[in-house]
């Protein structure tokens, strides 16, 4: 006799770790102007909070980099001019999760002059060692399922034949998210606001492996 069962493993788990991407943006009157305001913003970033908290420059990953026109519309011409350019650079920072660090973060970059945009996902370091952990906790629920089974039709249970993960895990990583623009920050700093209430959810992890075991 071939039984056929599914075991599940799920967990909730504390983040570990914040990625935090950032979007620094300035604007001029010409290409050079706001490429110097935008390596600028990033430079004061870099001096001022990454070596505020203790990270090293290269901490920094550059995602994005662009420089365009900043057109508006003429109502007279019915045509788009240009006003001027912006700068725009996406950059991507990870650091351990850390209510304390991520206060002092927000605090210093809310004091900047012009604070890029932020927004925080919050995830794990080691995503394979947790889903080692919940295939073991699945197969162990499909062979106790599987000796109910076994009992229900009078036969005794012998060994797995088949074990397989039936689904890509459903990691729902990246559950709690927190945006802050620069206006935000700003007002944060000029008000004292204290950062610290910045809670992330548990990510819940679910793992479900499909079993055959062999019963006589």
């Amino acid at each position: 006799m071939e039984i056929f069962v599914d075991g599940i493993g799920k967990k909730y788990v504390t983040p570990d770790e914040v990625i935090v991407n950032l979007y620094f943006k300035a604007k001029g009157n010409s290409r050079e102007e706001v490429i110097e305001k935008g390596l600028n913003n990033v430079a004061t970033f870099t001096n001022v909070v990454l070596c505020g908290i203790k990270l090293p420059n290269d901490s920094l990953m550059t995602r994005n980099f662009s420089i365009n026109e900043d057109r508006i519309y003429n109502e007279e011409t019915r045509k788009y001019e240009v006003s001027g350019y912006v700068f725009n650079q996406y950059a991507l920072l990870k650091m351990d999760y850390n209510d304390k660090l991520l206060s002092e973060f927000l605090n210093l970059t809310s004091s900047l002059e012009n604070a890029p945009e932020i927004n925080f996902q919050f995830g794990l370091k080691d995503e394979s060692k947790c889903i080692s952990e919940l295939i073991g906790v699945a197969y162990n629920d499909a062979l106790e399922k599987a000796k109910v089974l076994a009992s229900v039709s009078g036969k005794k249970l012998k060994d797995s034949v088949m074990l397989e993960l039936k689904n890509n895990y459903n990691m729902n990583f990246f559950r709690s998210e927190s945006n802050f623009d620069s206006g935000v920050l700003k007002t944060m700093s000029a008000n004292n606001i204290d950062t610290s209430y910045i809670n992330p959810e548990d990510i819940e992890i679910s793992v479900v492996v499909a079993t055959k075991w062999d019963a006589n």
